[in-house]
């Protein structure tokens, strides 16, 4: 008997199921992503105003682009550079939150007195978050050098467990 007609009196369904398992009708589609832009907010023109006494005087403008960024907040950095790479020495986040309307700009003078056991020189560094901690941006300054005026403990991170 012809192979073909043996196909046909056993049936033809499970050559059609071994066909379409071995090829499928359509390529699974992958849908694309696109991104998508959470804020687009800038720190322009930051400066050391005034330096006195070991309390900074620091001015800068926020700008924001094409959305309204509500809860807005804004703070300072200090990073220490060290063999093993960068960490923050000490943060200050103010209290004010305000929304920064698309396409406006705020201009701000903060006062910063860093802690007094801080010595050494470190990037000064201007942050800005929303209320949640999205961070929004951030610009170094430049390095300041500080002047430790009193004793204080030092964690080091990789003492830890």
């Amino acid at each position: 008997m012809h192979p073909i007609r043996e196909v046909t009196k056993k049936g033809a369904a499970p050559l059609l199921f071994l066909i379409l398992l071995t090829f499928p009708l359509a390529a699974p589609t992958v849908a694309e992503s696109a991104s998508i832009t959470l804020a687009n907010v800038t720190i322009t023109d930051a400066a050391i105003a005034k330096r006195e006494n070991g309390t900074l005087q620091i001015s800068f403008t926020l700008t924001n682009g094409a959305i309204t960024q509500y809860g807005v907040r804004y703070g300072v950095a200090l990073i220490a550079e060290t063999p093993e790479g960068q960490f923050v020495a000490d943060e200050k986040v103010y209290p004010e939150t305000f929304a920064l309307p698309e396409h406006s700009a705020v201009s701000k003078t903060i006062t910063y007195t860093p802690p007094p056991s801080l010595g050494g020189t470190y990037l000064l560094t201007l942050i800005s978050k929303n209320e949640s901690g999205l961070p929004l941006t951030n610009i170094g300054i430049g390095p300041v050098m500080l002047t430790a005026s009193a004793n204080g403990i030092e964690i080091v991170p990789d003492s830890c467990f």
